[in-house]
Protein backbone atom coordinates (compact mmCIF):
# COMPACT_ATOMS: atom_id res chain seq x y z
CA UNK A 1 0.00 0.00 0.00
CA UNK A 2 1.17 3.44 -1.00
CA UNK A 3 0.53 6.80 0.58
CA UNK A 4 -1.58 7.70 -2.47
CA UNK A 5 -3.96 4.60 -1.01
CA UNK A 6 -4.14 6.30 2.29
CA UNK A 7 -5.71 9.51 0.61
CA UNK A 8 -8.01 7.93 -1.78
CA UNK A 9 -11.09 8.81 0.87
CA UNK A 10 -10.10 12.51 0.84
CA UNK A 11 -10.82 13.59 4.65
CA UNK A 12 -8.80 12.88 7.57
CA UNK A 13 -7.79 9.54 8.32
CA UNK A 14 -8.11 8.82 11.87
CA UNK A 15 -7.60 5.07 12.11
CA UNK A 16 -6.68 2.27 10.00
CA UNK A 17 -6.79 -1.53 10.51
CA UNK A 18 -6.65 -4.57 8.47
CA UNK A 19 -9.26 -7.62 8.91
CA UNK A 20 -8.19 -10.34 6.90
CA UNK A 21 -8.75 -9.39 3.20
CA UNK A 22 -10.40 -6.35 4.26
CA UNK A 23 -8.91 -2.67 5.01
CA UNK A 24 -10.99 -0.47 7.38
CA UNK A 25 -10.41 3.14 7.18
CA UNK A 26 -12.16 5.47 9.75
CA UNK A 27 -12.13 8.68 7.91
CA UNK A 28 -13.31 12.13 9.52
CA UNK A 29 -14.67 14.49 6.65
CA UNK A 30 -15.59 19.10 7.76
CA UNK A 31 -18.91 20.80 7.39
CA UNK A 32 -19.69 21.72 3.84
CA UNK A 33 -17.07 19.82 2.22
CA UNK A 34 -17.06 19.44 -1.27
CA UNK A 35 -14.98 16.83 -3.16
CA UNK A 36 -15.15 17.00 -6.68
CA UNK A 37 -15.08 14.72 -9.07
CA UNK A 38 -13.09 11.80 -8.78
CA UNK A 39 -12.52 7.93 -9.37
CA UNK A 40 -11.90 4.84 -7.18
CA UNK A 41 -9.97 2.16 -9.67
CA UNK A 42 -11.33 -0.28 -6.62
CA UNK A 43 -15.12 -1.17 -5.70
CA UNK A 44 -15.68 0.03 -1.96
CA UNK A 45 -17.96 0.45 0.55
CA UNK A 46 -18.53 3.02 2.98
CA UNK A 47 -20.60 3.39 6.56
CA UNK A 48 -21.71 6.71 7.10
CA UNK A 49 -21.50 6.79 11.19
CA UNK A 50 -22.41 10.46 11.96
CA UNK A 51 -23.22 13.53 9.74
CA UNK A 52 -24.55 13.20 6.01
CA UNK A 53 -23.54 13.47 2.87
CA UNK A 54 -25.00 13.94 -0.77
CA UNK A 55 -22.97 12.09 -4.24
CA UNK A 56 -23.99 12.65 -7.51
CA UNK A 57 -22.26 10.25 -9.88
CA UNK A 58 -23.69 10.58 -13.45
CA UNK A 59 -27.35 11.29 -13.62
CA UNK A 60 -28.20 9.23 -10.14
CA UNK A 61 -27.83 11.65 -6.56
CA UNK A 62 -27.59 9.74 -3.38
CA UNK A 63 -28.35 10.78 -0.20
CA UNK A 64 -26.19 9.42 2.47
CA UNK A 65 -27.31 9.35 5.98
CA UNK A 66 -25.99 7.94 9.35
CA UNK A 67 -26.06 3.78 9.41
CA UNK A 68 -26.36 4.01 5.49
CA UNK A 69 -23.49 1.60 3.46
CA UNK A 70 -22.69 3.37 0.35
CA UNK A 71 -21.74 0.74 -2.33
CA UNK A 72 -19.34 1.75 -4.95
CA UNK A 73 -18.86 -0.65 -8.16
CA UNK A 74 -15.12 -0.17 -9.39
CA UNK A 75 -14.39 2.76 -11.30
CA UNK A 76 -17.27 5.08 -10.45
CA UNK A 77 -17.03 8.76 -10.77
CA UNK A 78 -18.70 10.53 -8.28
CA UNK A 79 -18.21 13.60 -6.16
CA UNK A 80 -19.12 14.36 -2.72
CA UNK A 81 -20.82 17.52 -0.97
CA UNK A 82 -20.61 17.12 3.45
CA UNK A 83 -23.94 18.85 5.31
CA UNK A 84 -23.33 21.32 7.60
CA UNK A 85 -22.52 18.58 10.49
CA UNK A 86 -18.60 16.78 11.07
CA UNK A 87 -18.97 13.54 9.16
CA UNK A 88 -17.17 10.30 10.28
CA UNK A 89 -17.03 7.60 7.75
CA UNK A 90 -15.73 4.10 7.73
CA UNK A 91 -14.51 3.16 4.34
CA UNK A 92 -13.64 -0.70 3.38
CA UNK A 93 -11.90 -2.12 0.58
CA UNK A 94 -10.77 -5.76 -0.37
CA UNK A 95 -14.41 -6.80 -2.02
CA UNK A 96 -15.73 -7.31 -5.51
CA UNK A 97 -18.54 -5.15 -5.47
CA UNK A 98 -20.31 -5.16 -8.85
CA UNK A 99 -23.21 -2.31 -8.61
CA UNK A 100 -23.03 0.91 -6.58
CA UNK A 101 -26.16 1.40 -4.01
CA UNK A 102 -27.40 3.13 -0.94
CA UNK A 103 -28.49 0.51 1.87
CA UNK A 104 -30.62 2.85 3.79
CA UNK A 105 -33.08 0.23 5.47
CA UNK A 106 -32.70 -1.29 9.01
CA UNK A 107 -30.44 -4.44 7.63
CA UNK A 108 -27.85 -2.19 6.44
CA UNK A 109 -27.84 -0.21 10.20
CA UNK A 110 -27.58 -3.19 11.51
CA UNK A 111 -24.39 -4.73 9.57
CA UNK A 112 -23.30 -0.50 9.88
CA UNK A 113 -23.78 -1.01 14.05
CA UNK A 114 -22.14 -4.44 13.77
CA UNK A 115 -18.85 -3.40 11.71
CA UNK A 116 -18.58 0.30 13.67
CA UNK A 117 -18.20 -2.53 17.07
CA UNK A 118 -15.63 -4.60 14.92
CA UNK A 119 -13.53 -1.87 14.33
CA UNK A 120 -13.28 -0.41 17.75
CA UNK A 121 -12.64 -3.29 19.86
CA UNK A 122 -11.77 -5.99 17.53
CA UNK A 123 -10.44 -9.90 18.41
CA UNK A 124 -9.15 -13.15 16.72
CA UNK A 125 -12.63 -13.48 15.25
CA UNK A 126 -13.28 -10.09 14.18
CA UNK A 127 -11.82 -10.75 10.35
CA UNK A 128 -14.52 -13.65 9.98
CA UNK A 129 -17.40 -11.57 11.07
CA UNK A 130 -16.25 -8.57 8.78
CA UNK A 131 -16.10 -10.61 5.74
CA UNK A 132 -19.39 -12.28 6.90
CA UNK A 133 -21.16 -8.98 7.21
CA UNK A 134 -19.44 -7.63 4.17
CA UNK A 135 -21.37 -10.68 2.09
CA UNK A 136 -24.43 -9.61 3.30
CA UNK A 137 -23.89 -5.90 2.54
CA UNK A 138 -23.13 -6.92 -1.30
CA UNK A 139 -26.21 -9.31 -1.47
CA UNK A 140 -27.97 -5.83 -0.30
CA UNK A 141 -26.47 -3.87 -2.67
CA UNK A 142 -27.78 -6.13 -5.42
CA UNK A 143 -31.31 -5.75 -3.99
CA UNK A 144 -30.59 -2.01 -3.61
CA UNK A 145 -28.47 -1.45 -7.42
CA UNK A 146 -28.77 2.22 -8.78
CA UNK A 147 -29.28 -0.04 -11.63
CA UNK A 148 -32.87 -0.71 -10.30
CA UNK A 149 -35.53 0.72 -12.44
CA UNK A 150 -35.96 4.86 -10.87
CA UNK A 151 -39.18 5.03 -8.28
CA UNK A 152 -42.66 6.43 -9.97
CA UNK A 153 -43.13 9.77 -8.61
CA UNK A 154 -46.01 9.09 -6.66
CA UNK A 155 -43.65 6.82 -5.10
CA UNK A 156 -41.28 9.34 -4.69
CA UNK A 157 -43.33 11.42 -3.03
CA UNK A 158 -44.80 9.00 -0.64
CA UNK A 159 -41.11 8.74 0.14
CA UNK A 160 -40.62 12.31 0.65
CA UNK A 161 -43.88 12.62 2.81
CA UNK A 162 -42.53 9.97 5.47
CA UNK A 163 -39.12 11.85 5.78
CA UNK A 164 -40.74 15.09 6.66
CA UNK A 165 -43.56 13.31 8.80
CA UNK A 166 -41.84 10.35 10.45
CA UNK A 167 -42.57 11.64 13.88
CA UNK A 168 -46.27 12.14 13.14
CA UNK A 169 -48.52 9.09 13.23
CA UNK A 170 -49.04 7.84 10.00
CA UNK A 171 -51.31 5.39 7.99
CA UNK A 172 -50.21 2.66 4.87
CA UNK A 173 -54.04 3.87 4.33
CA UNK A 174 -53.61 8.14 4.78
CA UNK A 175 -50.53 7.62 2.71
CA UNK A 176 -52.11 5.58 -0.23
CA UNK A 177 -54.53 8.25 -0.31
CA UNK A 178 -52.50 11.24 -0.30
CA UNK A 179 -50.52 9.24 -3.69
CA UNK A 180 -53.93 8.39 -5.02
CA UNK A 181 -52.60 4.59 -5.23
CA UNK A 182 -54.14 1.60 -3.92
CA UNK A 183 -52.17 0.47 -0.45
CA UNK A 184 -51.42 -2.69 -1.13
CA UNK A 185 -49.91 -1.14 -4.23
CA UNK A 186 -48.07 1.21 -2.28
CA UNK A 187 -46.81 -1.26 -0.12
CA UNK A 188 -45.22 -3.54 -3.05
CA UNK A 189 -43.49 -1.12 -4.66
CA UNK A 190 -42.28 0.70 -1.70
CA UNK A 191 -40.53 -2.31 -0.23
CA UNK A 192 -38.98 -3.32 -3.68
CA UNK A 193 -37.64 0.19 -4.53
CA UNK A 194 -36.61 1.22 -1.15
CA UNK A 195 -35.41 -2.45 0.39
CA UNK A 196 -37.63 -2.14 3.74
CA UNK A 197 -41.49 -1.60 4.24
CA UNK A 198 -42.80 2.12 5.01
CA UNK A 199 -43.24 0.79 8.91
CA UNK A 200 -39.23 0.39 8.84
CA UNK A 201 -38.13 3.59 7.31
CA UNK A 202 -40.33 5.28 9.92
CA UNK A 203 -38.42 3.26 12.52
CA UNK A 204 -35.29 3.87 11.32
CA UNK A 205 -35.87 7.56 10.48
CA UNK A 206 -36.94 7.90 14.47
CA UNK A 207 -34.59 5.98 15.80
CA UNK A 208 -31.98 7.79 13.76
CA UNK A 209 -33.43 11.34 15.48
CA UNK A 210 -33.37 10.20 18.76
CA UNK A 211 -29.58 9.95 18.45
CA UNK A 212 -29.26 13.90 18.39
CA UNK A 213 -31.77 13.98 21.27
CA UNK A 214 -30.03 11.46 23.25
CA UNK A 215 -26.85 13.84 23.84
CA UNK A 216 -29.01 16.02 25.74
CA UNK A 217 -30.14 15.79 29.37
CA UNK A 218 -33.84 15.10 28.17
CA UNK A 219 -36.22 12.32 29.91
CA UNK A 220 -36.01 8.89 27.95
CA UNK A 221 -39.71 9.10 27.91
CA UNK A 222 -39.84 12.53 26.45
CA UNK A 223 -37.25 11.73 23.65
CA UNK A 224 -39.69 8.89 23.09
CA UNK A 225 -42.53 11.12 22.62
CA UNK A 226 -40.72 13.66 20.52
CA UNK A 227 -39.73 10.93 17.79
CA UNK A 228 -42.85 9.30 17.61
CA UNK A 229 -42.68 6.54 19.53
CA UNK A 230 -46.32 5.31 21.81
CA UNK A 231 -44.27 4.98 25.16
CA UNK A 232 -40.52 4.99 26.70
CA UNK A 233 -41.22 0.58 26.54
CA UNK A 234 -41.79 1.10 22.54
CA UNK A 235 -38.79 3.36 22.42
CA UNK A 236 -36.71 0.71 24.14
CA UNK A 237 -37.62 -1.97 21.89
CA UNK A 238 -36.96 -0.59 18.85
CA UNK A 239 -34.09 1.16 19.53
CA UNK A 240 -32.49 -2.00 20.51
CA UNK A 241 -33.38 -3.96 17.79
CA UNK A 242 -32.22 -1.49 15.41
CA UNK A 243 -28.84 -0.70 16.96
CA UNK A 244 -28.27 -3.70 19.22
CA UNK A 245 -27.91 -1.44 22.73
CA UNK A 246 -30.41 0.11 24.61
CA UNK A 247 -31.22 4.24 24.51
CA UNK A 248 -29.85 4.65 28.26
CA UNK A 249 -26.74 2.79 27.50
CA UNK A 250 -25.98 4.61 24.17
CA UNK A 251 -26.28 7.93 26.09
CA UNK A 252 -23.62 6.52 28.23
CA UNK A 253 -21.22 5.89 25.94
CA UNK A 254 -22.08 9.71 24.14
CA UNK A 255 -20.91 10.64 27.36
CA UNK A 256 -18.18 8.84 28.09
CA UNK A 257 -16.40 9.65 25.05
CA UNK A 258 -17.34 13.25 25.42
CA UNK A 259 -15.81 13.59 28.34
CA UNK A 260 -12.64 11.14 27.56
CA UNK A 261 -9.88 11.86 25.23
CA UNK A 262 -10.28 12.36 21.86
CA UNK A 263 -8.26 8.95 21.05
CA UNK A 264 -10.49 7.45 23.46
CA UNK A 265 -13.69 8.78 21.73
CA UNK A 266 -12.06 7.79 18.76
CA UNK A 267 -12.68 4.01 20.02
CA UNK A 268 -9.01 3.79 18.42
CA UNK A 269 -5.94 1.93 20.82
CA UNK A 270 -3.28 4.74 20.73
CA UNK A 271 -0.96 2.03 18.25
CA UNK A 272 -2.78 3.55 15.48
CA UNK A 273 -4.23 6.86 16.22
CA UNK A 274 -3.20 9.62 14.28
CA UNK A 275 -1.24 12.98 15.51
CA UNK A 276 -4.88 14.59 15.26
CA UNK A 277 -6.98 12.14 15.83
CA UNK A 278 -11.23 12.66 15.35
CA UNK A 279 -13.60 11.65 17.34
CA UNK A 280 -14.85 8.15 16.39
CA UNK A 281 -18.74 8.92 16.26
Amino acid sequence: MNANEKREFHGREVGRRQMGSWTLVLTRYEPETVIPFHRHQEPYATVVLRGRYRERSGSVERECAASNIVIHGPGERHCDRFARVPTSCLNLYGGNFSKSAVIANPAGASIAAKLRAEFAEPDVFSSRIVNALMLESDAWSERCSDDRRRPPSWLRRVREEVEARFREPMTLSGLAASACVHPTHVARAFRRHYGMTLGEMIRLRRVEHSKTLLRSARPLAEVAGETGFADQSHFTRTFHRLTGTTPAAYRRDVRRRDVGGVGRRAGIPSTIRSANPVPFR
